[in-house]
């Protein structure tokens, strides 16, 4: 678990007197590493919070526009919750794509797993089981722009995933 440092008096944190820029330490006590870098779990915290906050943040639309909220109310309270179960290979991820950033909601999981996970996938439901169509497309062996032509021609669910694939065929040129 990443330690806690602080630096400050009780009264400085009484008075909340702002830090002076450059400062080692930082809320939570994240302390930069020798090349003058943030702890990645720290940057995971700042940047789920940049999007969820700030209006400037290029992704905020994706985001708190459309009022996705980071429940943990401190630092501590996500290293807590998150830590357990954080590797440095993994990114946070929320299983609920429309619900906020909580324990509840959030885990830790592959670039590959994360990016099936997103609103912009087509999902299909099938025999109880939910994919988007990569995973149909590696389940089936039935390529993926064939299961996205089947769907945009709006077939049933069960035609598109167990349809066999026309084979065209073959020209051959002498």
């Amino acid at each position: 678990m990443p330690e806690i440092i602080s630096d400050r008096t009780s009264t400085e944190k009484q008075d909340k007197t702002p830090r002076r820029r450059g400062s080692r330490f930082r809320h939570g006590g994240a302390v930069k590493d020798s090349n003058g870098k943030l702890p990645r779990f720290w940057q995971i915290w700042k940047g789920m919070r940049k999007r969820c906050t700030n209006p400037k943040c290029r992704a905020y639309h994706n985001y708190g526009g459309r009022g996705i909220k980071v429940i943990w109310q401190s630092y501590e309270a996500f290293r807590d919750d998150m830590w357990p179960t954080y590797r440095d290979d993994l990114t946070i991820e929320r299983i609920d794509n429309d619900g906020n950033y909580c324990k509840e909601n959030c885990r830790w999981a592959t670039y590959a797993e994360q990016s099936a996970n997103t609103r912009l996938n087509t999902k299909l439901t099938w025999n109880g089981k939910t994919q988007c169509l990569r995973a149909w497309e590696k389940e089936t062996g039935i390529k993926f722009s064939v299961l996205q032509g089947r769907f945009h021609r709006n077939w049933p669910v069960e035609k598109i995933l167990t349809h066999p694939v026309r084979r065209r065929k073959s020209v051959q040129v002498e």
